[in-house]
């Protein structure tokens, strides 16, 4: 299921594609001119987006440029009519991916699209993969298995544009090191990176930390002082922890998104700053909303594209690379230990409730003590024991019912549950995702935000997901 931008003046193209493109399968968003689509750019990720060449006011052509300059990747399909033959040439050598006369064929209309969108997300897959065999990875991101594999293609498909993007995952997985992943992709990269951890910020101070203050404006503030938003013009503001914000800083950051403009606090004039947002957070931010904890129209400017970091417990297979990740990074060549079989093996098992934090601490703990290798008797004892001790689950993470030491077990019983049978049987894994997903639309009535929080998923994996095992 694709996202499709689709701009025409003339209402009866506009009506006509997003017949066709509906019955596709595709989300559409219509626009009638070029200036209300480009200003929804920081709204929206499309797959593709279809736009007409001759438009009054902004033309096709400029919405084109400013396209490659702020979704360089993102396929564009230019509409024609005979007369406009030569701006479609023009288009091309800017970098349309296709063009197609008017009137337009809804069969040929499928088809191209179809073919944009699928060319898409293999040249995204490819750039990763070229990316990872030269090296150039994400830095102080480890991970093969399948769920990081899906955050991977969601950070590069992500990064060359200016949406926001709201992070999610327990504490202790890694949602800075995807935030930074997401700036250093980006055509900001070579800007600052401003990261602010909210939960650390008291809340009187809130706002004078992000927006700044001028002298005098309180008692205390004995000069002006710059905020984190000015500070990131350019560049990438990392708003960490964005639950703890209170709901007046909330309403501010609302309008400095909606408006790239601010006053420090005590000021008497706007100052506008250019930023990119990235947003994370452990909190379950559609329980806050519904509660009144969180404002739900800042939460629609944040979650324009979400990406969920899965907790170690949903990537065991991992944990050998993360191990030793850490122990190459906290020790020396020359004095490099291994790891004893029995230490992997009470690694693997123990369900790391702090996720890769607390992993890491381990490693380290360990080498203090390791003689030539990490044995068993070197790990923390709450490793040895499996004792994990009471944790905040946080979005996505499994019930408070399921015994967090024995994920094996509670695997079998998913298994047991989707079939009717008994942990002996053996059932395709795509057949218990497809029960998984179809239980989880059942439950949140047709949500699939909801519902993707409640798998452990992005709303794109799951639209994917969807549309595979046909559960429109």
């Amino acid at each position: 299921m694709s996202l499709v931008l689709a701009l025409d003046d003339d209402a009866d193209v506009r009506v006509l594609v997003q017949a066709v493109l509906e019955r596709e399968g595709h989300v559409v968003v219509t626009y009638e001119d070029g200036e209300t689509l480009v200003s929804d750019l920081p709204n929206r990720l499309p797959d593709v987006v279809v736009l007409d060449v001759m438009l009054p006011g902004m033309d096709g052509l400029e919405v084109l440029a400013e396209l490659r300059r702020r979704i360089p990747g993102v396929p564009v399909l230019m509409l024609t009519a005979a007369t406009s033959v030569d701006r479609v040439v023009e288009a091309m050598r800017l970098g349309a991916y296709d063009y197609l006369g008017k009137p337009i064929d809804p069969t040929e209309l499928a088809t191209s699209i179809r073919n944009a969108t699928e060319r898409h997300a293999l040249t995204t897959r490819l750039a990763r993969l070229q990316r990872e065999a030269e090296g150039r990875g994400f830095p102080g991101i480890v991970g093969q298995a399948r769920p990081m594999s899906e955050v991977f293609e969601q950070i590069d498909r992500v990064a060359p544009s200016d949406v926001s993007v709201l992070v999610l995952g327990e504490s202790g997985t890694g949602k800075e090191l995807v935030s930074r992943a997401v700036h250093d992709l980006s055509a900001r990269s070579d800007e600052p990176f401003v990261a602010v951890n909210c939960a650390a910020i008291p809340t009187q101070l809130q706002e004078s930390e992000l927006f700044g203050h001028e002298k005098g404006a309180f008692t205390g503030a004995s000069g002006r002082r710059i905020g984190r938003f000015e500070e990131a013009d350019g560049g990438t503001l990392f708003l960490d922890e964005i639950g703890d914000l209170s709901l007046e800083a909330q309403a501010k950051v609302l309008r400095a998104i909606q408006e790239r403009r601010f006053r420090r606090l005590g000021g008497d004039r706007d100052i506008s700053s250019d930023f990119r947002l990235v947003c994370a957070t452990h909190r379950d931010l559609d329980t806050m909303v519904r509660t009144g904890e969180f404002r739900e129209d800042l939460f629609f400017r944040l979650a324009v594209f979400e990406i969920h970091v899965p907790p170690v417990r949903r990537r065991r297979e991992d944990v050998p690379l993360l191990v030793q990740h850490f122990v190459e990074r906290h020790s020396s060549p020359d004095d490099r230990p291994g790891v004893s079989s029995s230490a992997m093996a009470a690694m693997l098992a123990y369900p790391w409730p702090g996720n890769v934090r607390e992993l890491q601490n381990a490693v380290q703990r360990a080498l203090v003590t390791a003689r030539g290798e990490i044995r068993f008797e070197d790990l923390p004892e709450r490793v040895r024991h499996g004792d994990s001790g009471p944790t905040d689950p946080g979005p996505g993470a499994p019930a408070a019912s399921e015994p967090e030491g024995d994920d094996g077990a509670a695997d079998l019983r998913g298994l047991d549950d989707a079939r009717g049978g008994t942990a002996d049987d053996i059932v395709p894994l795509e057949e218990v995702e497809r029960k998984a997903i179809a239980r989880a639309l059942d439950l949140t009535r047709g949500n699939v935000s909801e519902a993707a929080r409640r798998l452990g998923v992005g709303r794109t994996t799951l639209y994917r997901k969807i549309e595979e095992y046909g559960l429109r």
